[in-house]
């Protein structure tokens, strides 16, 4: 992992000295879009609509990096600090790092035209096909990253859900393989059509988790960690963690092909300006819900707290400490639902990565049921999901929502680009090689 800024370095090297190239009808194939026909539940004859897209978009990019934000932004604070004046500048770094994300993901769309095809195709499509491996190789270890934080935050639910109703089962190990044994025949399943009746409840639950938190930040009494004396703040690397911890938490660019794809006409004249609507949309929805975790968080456990987990729902009631919070109980299982039921669609990348057409059914269940093992060991043993979401933020969230599309969108846009709009790519690009290594570095630093 410590060698994926050098390799993206080779790659961006060998993408500048390529001739401009654009994308041509048809070039990347007509692979089915999955991905919007299932969160959305939308014919794909007709195509999805603008606000189809949007909470697509938006239920694709909230998750456990949502939930990982107090505990970030806290550790950038003073201990004592006043809540407004604190969490000004961490809000700030939220509102541009957004807005630099989104104008990333829409370069993507702007850069497949509505194509059918994943990031790695498009990338061989632009003319690049002998630095292809590297984004086929790292869009396959970010969906591993991401499918390792969802079996990290599902034993950490599960372990004390389960602890309430059959406290002998109640062990990390018992807790991911009876998890992983219910989540595989949803991964297996050839389509995602089959999780349209649960494409609503990872938003919807999310939004009750978030009414859970505001109820407890005036409640501060029930909240056991609250109750700690404040620690000191993590040090100068804090704010590079927190920098990591957004840019994981604003990633969903490998799907943003798919989306764009998957939109009514997407080929049309006015498809560049409703995909960017879309996608503005978004990633304003999705910063609106990630201040707003992070303000009461911060709001309920105070400023300069190290100790926040993060995972902040495991700081609430009963699920740590002998305070029984029956509500905690609740938003926790909620939670869980949801994470089980949209696990599948952060495991499809993953096995679309390893598991290709050509291998025969046999194969594929053989290894798909192997990458569901291997994740749950991985799980029982890595228990922090905030350096999982801050250390592939800085590494391969980087490469994958910075270098890549700005990268991308010079290669297949280049001549129609105004000079500002190109400066704006290359600056972009090595902002995204910056996180990438000092990112990396600091967040193994301050961790280890």
């Amino acid at each position: 992992m410590r060698f994926a800024p050098l390799a993206l370095l080779i790659a961006t090297a060998h993408a500048f000295q390529q001739p401009l190239r654009p994308l041509k009808p048809g070039a990347l194939g007509k692979k089915p879009g999955r991905l919007l026909a299932a969160a959305a539940g939308e014919q794909k004859q007709t195509g999805a609509s603008v606000p189809a897209t949007t909470l697509g978009v938006a239920k694709n990019l909230i998750g456990a990096g949502t939930f990982a934000m107090p505990a970030a932004m806290s550790r950038t604070m003073a201990p004592g600090a006043s809540l407004a004046g604190g969490l000004a500048a961490p809000l700030a770094m939220m509102v541009a790092l957004a807005s630099m994300s989104a104008y990333c993901f829409n370069m993507i769309g702007r850069a497949t035209n509505g194509e059918r095809a994943t990031l790695g195709e498009a990338w061989e499509a632009a003319g690049l096909g002998s630095t292809s491996w590297l984004i086929k190789g790292g869009t396959v270890l970010k969906c591993a990253s991401a499918c390792l934080m969802y079996g990290i935050v599902l034993a950490d639910l599960g372990v004390p859900l389960v602890a309430s109703a059959v406290p002998a089962l109640a062990t990390r190990a018992r807790v991911l393989a009876a998890t992983m044994a219910v989540a595989a025949p949803l991964c297996l399943a050839p389509t995602l059509d089959s999780l349209k009746p649960f494409s609503l409840a990872g938003l919807a639950s999310t939004l009750l988790v978030v009414a859970f938190m505001g109820l407890r930040c005036f409640t501060p009494d029930r909240v056991a960690v609250a109750a700690a004396p404040a620690a000191a703040a993590a040090g100068s690397g804090a704010t590079i963690i927190l920098l990591s911890t957004l840019a994981t938490a604003t990633l969903a660019h490998y799907n943003a092909p798919a989306f764009r794809a998957e939109l009514a006409d997407p080929q049309g004249p006015t498809a560049n300006r409703r995909f960017a609507k879309a996608v503005a949309g978004a990633f304003a929805l999705t910063t609106l819900v990630n201040g707003l975790v992070a303000a009461l968080g911060v709001a309920t456990f105070g400023t300069g707290r190290p100790d926040i987990p993060g995972f902040v729902l495991n700081a609430y009631g009963s699920a740590t400490s002998k305070v029984v919070d029956t509500l905690a109980d609740a938003a926790r299982a909620v939670f869980f639902f949801s994470f089980l039921t949209s696990f599948p669609f952060a495991f499809a990348g993953l096995k679309d990565g390893v598991t290709p057409g050509a291998w025969t059914p046999p194969a594929k269940k053989a290894l798909t049921l192997g990458m569901l093992g291997g994740l749950g060991v991985a799980a029982h043993y890595v228990t922090d999901a905030g350096f999982v979401v801050a250390f592939a933020g800085a590494t391969l969230g980087s490469a994958l929502t910075y270098v890549i599309p700005s990268l991308l969108l010079l290669k297949t846009k280049g001549d129609a680009l105004s000079k500002l709009e190109k400066g704006a790519c290359k600056l972009i690009t090595a902002a995204g090689f910056a996180f990438m290594s000092l990112g990396g570095f600091i967040t193994a630093k301050s961790y280890f």
